[in-house]
């Protein structure tokens, strides 16, 4: 077993907002949507299940079930459109069903619990000079929330989204019975539970690729440009994600128009020398 890294700081400055947690038993009566509204209020269900395990899950389908409830699937509330909140009803909270189950470093592929957080994995594969080829830019997103909604970042233009990596998914009918798909034996029931915003049932185990990755030491050189125009950026970010440079790991566009100023920003990382100088802007850039 190779030895953990130590856990840089980066993850306590990804969050997207500062002024409530995930980990607090409030944040089961919100969703995404305090983000753009703090103001709004707690919509709290009654009942909360907290599985640990696949049969976990299962039992607690079957609950429901006998009651005649349909419950809402959570585990750290970052969808929005009332997808996890339900006031009253039933919620199954997957935060404890969060482990990392098994590495194939031979066929590269990771096999965890829905509910784990991307960043806690990258961190466990770290260990092993290893890493997700897509990750969220927010360290609460969790195998399950990506599993369901499909997952895009800075690094998708080369990867694809998060469910294109993914290569089987054990799951929980709405029966309460326990099942499986696959790329390899079953790709289109795979397809439909992928995205799928838990149709199909839920979503308790998920077998993705990983790839050969240094995460935690390499620096990254930002080549930008910058428009003042939407055209000349649109005519720019098209040039690029056409044809992405050989050597690009990352690409991001951003434009905000302030009504008498416009602004474009296209990002381009690459790998550069992690000398002194180059962690230092990096730290400094970072923060």
């Amino acid at each position: 077993m190779a030895k953990r890294p130590l856990m840089p700081a980066w993850r306590k400055r990804i969050n997207s907002h500062e002024l409530f947690g995930h980990d607090s038993i409030d944040s089961l009566g919100y969703d995404w949507s305090r983000v753009a509204d703090p103001d709004a209020g707690p919509r709290y269900p009654l009942r909360v299940y907290l599985p640990q395990s696949t049969e976990d899950i299962a039992t607690a389908v079957r609950e429901c079930n006998r009651l005649g409830v349909r419950p809402v699937v959570r585990s750290k509330g970052h969808s929005s459109n009332d997808l996890v909140v339900v006031e009253g009803g039933t919620v199954i909270a997957l935060e404890k069903h969060n482990r990392v189950l098994s590495l194939d470093r031979s066929a590269l592929t990771v096999t965890t619990q829905s509910g784990a957080q991307l960043s806690d994995v990258d961190e466990y594969l770290a260990a092993f000079d290893l890493g997700l080829p897509v990750i969220g830019d927010h360290a609460h997103i969790t195998v399950g929330g990506f599993t369901s909604v499909g997952g895009i970042t800075a690094s998708s233009f080369r990867h694809g989204l998060f469910v294109d990596n993914v290569l089987e998914v054990e799951y929980v009918t709405w029966d309460g019975e326990v099942a499986s798909a696959s790329r390899a034996e079953s790709p289109d029931l795979l397809n439909r539970i992928l995205m799928g915003l838990g149709r199909e049932g839920v979503v308790s185990t998920v077998t993705s690729r990983v790839v050969p990755a240094r995460k935690f030491s390499t620096i990254w050189r930002n080549r930008q440009s910058h428009h003042r125009s939407l055209e000349d950026f649109l005519v720019d970010s098209h040039r690029l994600m056409a044809d992405p440079p050989d050597e690009a790991r990352f690409m991001k566009g951003l434009f905000v128009d302030f009504g008498r100023a416009c602004f474009g920003e296209f990002s381009l990382f690459v790998d550069t020398r992690p000398t002194l100088v180059a962690r230092a802007v990096n730290t400094v850039a970072y923060t």
